[in-house]
């Protein structure tokens, strides 16, 4: 099976893709299939004001993914918190950095006790899904 490229819209981006099999029986007719799933990722930077007594609201979890990179991801945002209010934050966007620390690789443990100590301005950058 060999794949190509074979077309690109102007107005959004979609990937086509020619699976060509030969088995020497029948039609071997190139087939167009589409992927489901975009491949376009981004960076999110997020600054929050953290108070003494406020909540983040931030949940995490160890990356369950192979893919780069392993980061803590969000597993959820809890109700009424500084995160839930802003609404940028999203279940599943990889956590990249907090106040240009990299955090890339780190276990969510060890994250959630670092992000806990934070008072005051938090800049985090994530990796959307």
């Amino acid at each position: 099976m060999v794949d190509h490229i074979v077309q690109q819209s102007n107005h959004h981006r979609e990937n086509r893709f020619l699976d060509e099999q030969d088995s020497g029986f029948g039609d071997s007719t190139p087939k167009a299939t589409t992927l489901e799933k975009p491949l376009t990722r981004s960076i999110v930077e997020v600054t929050l004001e953290k108070g003494w007594t406020s909540r983040l609201g931030i949940q995490l979890m160890d990356d369950p993914s192979s893919e780069p990179p392993i980061c803590c991801v969000v597993k959820g945002i809890v109700p009424h918190t500084i995160a839930a209010s802003d609404g940028r934050i999203k279940e599943g966007f990889k956590l990249l950095s907090v106040n240009d620390i990299a955090l890339e690789g780190k276990p969510s443990k060890e994250v959630i006790d670092y992000i806990r100590k934070f008072k005051g301005k938090m800049k985090m950058k994530f990796l959307t899904p």
